[in-house]
């Protein structure tokens, strides 16, 4: 889950139950109690009213006057943001489609899944998979082994870090740190 999923879905959670614990806010999103504290300064930084307490009655709160409203951003913003995602989503990056539906409820909108994109060939479904497991490495920083064919036909094995996926002319590009040549 990415820096902006998290920051939603703890405004989400404490919108819903108005107090959460550290452990176990970082126990769903998979990461640490720092990264979850980061996340809260983060979410003050930005204007809304979340504070730490400490003690017996301590915990992650949310204050008791706000209410997170859709009004942050306008008609046509959460339109376009419903759309981007539903476009992310068409990629089969399956961790998407939670974050669509919290958002349409959030912003009262319903969604329809009016645009297919399909970016596989007949025959190669195991693209949505690679796609996921470029993620996956790219947000966990982790190096990928894979076949590389050159412009010349030539086939070698490749280790880089992903940086970017490409989808150029009907086929899928990556730019990345080679782990080997210690080059981008």
């Amino acid at each position: 889950m990415n820096n902006l999923s998290r920051l939603f879905y703890i405004m989400h959670y404490l919108t819903m139950h108005n107090k959460a614990n550290a452990m176990i806010l970082a126990e769903q999103l998979e990461v640490s109690t720092r990264t979850i504290y980061r996340d809260i300064n983060t979410l003050s930084a930005l204007g809304f009213p979340v504070y730490a307490q400490s003690g017996r009655d301590g915990g992650i709160h949310l204050l008791d006057t706000h209410h997170l409203s859709a009004t942050f951003v306008d008609d046509a913003e959460q339109d376009q943001i419903i759309l981007a995602l539903q476009n992310l989503a068409a990629t089969n990056l399956k961790s998407v489609t939670p974050l669509v539906n919290k958002l349409s409820s959030l912003f009262k909108k319903e969604v329809e899944q009016w645009i297919d994109i399909d970016f596989s060939t007949w025959g190669r479904e195991d693209e949505a998979n690679l796609i996921g497991l470029i993620t996956k490495a790219k947000n966990q920083k982790k190096c990928i082994i894979f076949s590389y064919i050159n412009g010349k036909g030539q086939k070698t094995i490749r280790e880089a870090m992903p940086n970017k996926l490409i989808f150029k002319q009907n086929a899928w590009y990556l730019a990345g740190y080679c782990c080997v040549r210690k080059t981008t």
